[in-house]
């Protein structure tokens, strides 16, 4: 998004201020042009009044996760809430932020789902990594042959 002022525009009629659960995939790039290099995850929790990043990369994104949380916190009436770095699995190399991003989004709603809550979201294992990769080329495998 250009501007803050443009995630309002967009975000307005999907009505997030009533919303529970929030996730925005949050790239590196500073820019209003395509590109950056890694993706991570910022999810809010109304309950908890709280955005949560998740990062694969430690905390490399976290500049840009606070730059939508500074926005997004007076859009959602929250503006007093929390910003806070929570535990995920970490990747090994430069390229696998996208299916961590995936697999980390999933845990948090399989996790909200059971407990109501994002706080103290397990963990995503190696396995369940590989797991997502294998889905996620299967069903490129099977667009591509039809």
């Amino acid at each position: 998004m250009k501007s803050p002022d443009d995630c309002v525009e967009v975000l307005r009629p999907l009505k997030p201020d009533k919303r529970k659960l929030l996730l925005f995939a949050v790239n590196d790039n500073d820019s209003a042009r395509a590109g950056g290099t890694h993706w991570s995850l910022l999810v809010y929790s109304r309950d908890e009044g709280t955005f949560f990043n998740f990062d694969s990369l430690s905390d490399f994104n976290t500049s840009n996760a606070r730059k939508i949380f500074t926005t997004l916190k007076n859009l959602l009436n929250c503006p007093f809430g929390n910003f806070k770095h929570e535990r995920s699995a970490q990747q090994t190399n430069s390229y696998d932020c996208g299916i961590y991003l995936l697999v980390n989004a999933e845990n948090v709603c399989n996790n909200f789902l059971l407990r109501r809550r994002v706080q103290d979201t397990p963990i995503a294992s190696l396995g369940s990594i590989n797991a997502k990769r294998q889905e996620i080329l299967s069903i490129i495998d099977e667009i591509n042959s039809n």
